[in-house]
């Protein structure tokens, strides 16, 4: 089976990317119990996301994303079975993801700990301010996160079965062709390339929060090969916003799911600049002082580690 959709006067339909966020139930118990721990706990150091309520919020965040994968792969039609390796990559991405979002929200409740003239709140009223993270995080974020991760999921699927066929076929980029695609995803509508083209690396799908567009297999010769050179201007048009601190905001998603195996790229804002680079030296990162996200990382990473461990011992 081609994913090679019947088109009409030239690209008019695609394949629907189903993000779906219905299966986001967060238990908001989980986050009040980690908010009575910062308030007793009094501050929050990278140790303490292995205590007992900072831990269950990772392991809440981690079953919800762990269902996006889950969702996006089951929403999509694969001709062959995804590898244990690769579900193993994206699982302990999500969990990794998991752990420093907790961080961060761990974080920003210590910070409203104490009032503007420095003594220490009251539970109540600590409890009525950090409202505004769970919102924030647990709904807001977490929202357009999931279907993130439900649409790079399907991506990182689709593309095993493209490596499995190796460059026999050309990818083309689709849009969901109706009025909501963004001007400059449409003007990517239809570029078709080898699969071993640079543009894949930087500009597959997501390329942006609540993007829509896919990835699909084609026959080779069925449609004129695109310009990569220009492909790529367009492709980085497309990923460029400027904040107001010099930053492109849009940066993190130039990546490409299927090949880094990894729901959330490691440009998230939630991670440590330079990220990317770190997956050898992540020991020695973590080792450097003030690098508290890097040492959240690795605590995480062990957290998972040794929760794997356990759970095969006691199967």
């Amino acid at each position: 089976m081609l994913y090679d959709d019947p088109v009409i006067e030239g690209l008019t339909r695609s394949p629907k990317i189903k993000l779906g966020k219905s299966s986001i139930d967060f238990d908001n118990s989980v986050f009040d119990d980690a908010m009575k721990f910062v308030y007793q706990n009094g501050s929050i150091a990278p140790e303490d996301i292995l205590k007992k309520d900072p831990r269950r919020l990772v392991g809440e965040l981690n079953n919800i994303f762990s269902k996006s994968i889950t969702q996006g792969l089951e929403n999509i039609k694969l001709k062959n079975e995804i590898p244990e390796t690769v579900l193993n990559a994206l699982k302990e991405n999500v969990f990794v993801f998991s752990g420093i979002k907790t961080y961060h929200e761990l974080k920003d409740a210590s910070l409203l700990l104490v009032t503007p003239e420095g003594q220490i709140k009251p539970f109540d009223r600590f409890y009525k301010d950090v409202q505004g993270i769970n919102d924030t995080y647990n709904k807001r974020y977490l929202e357009s996160e999931y279907g993130y991760a439900v649409h790079s999921a399907q991506m990182a699927g689709k593309w095993q079965d493209f490596e499995a066929d190796g460059d026999d076929y050309r990818l083309q980029y689709r849009t969901a062709g109706d009025d909501k695609v963004r001007a400059d995803h449409a003007i990517l509508r239809g570029t078709t390339l080898p699969m071993t083209d640079p543009f894949w690396d930087s500009y597959t799908p997501p390329l942006d929060w609540g993007c829509r567009c896919t990835v699909v297999q084609v026959r080779a010769g069925k449609y004129p090969e695109s310009n990569s050179a220009e492909a790529q201007e367009y492709g980085k048009e497309a990923t460029t916003r400027i904040g107001a601190d010099g930053t492109n905001k849009l940066a993190m998603f130039r990546t490409n799911p299927g090949k880094t195996l990894k729901i959330f790229p490691d440009k998230h804002p939630y991670y440590p600049r330079g990220c990317e680079n770190c997956d050898k030296n992540i020991r020695l990162a973590a080792d450097i002082p003030g690098n508290e996200l890097c040492q959240v990382c690795k605590i995480v990473k062990e957290m998972r580690k040794n929760s794997i461990k356990e759970s095969k011992e006691n199967s």
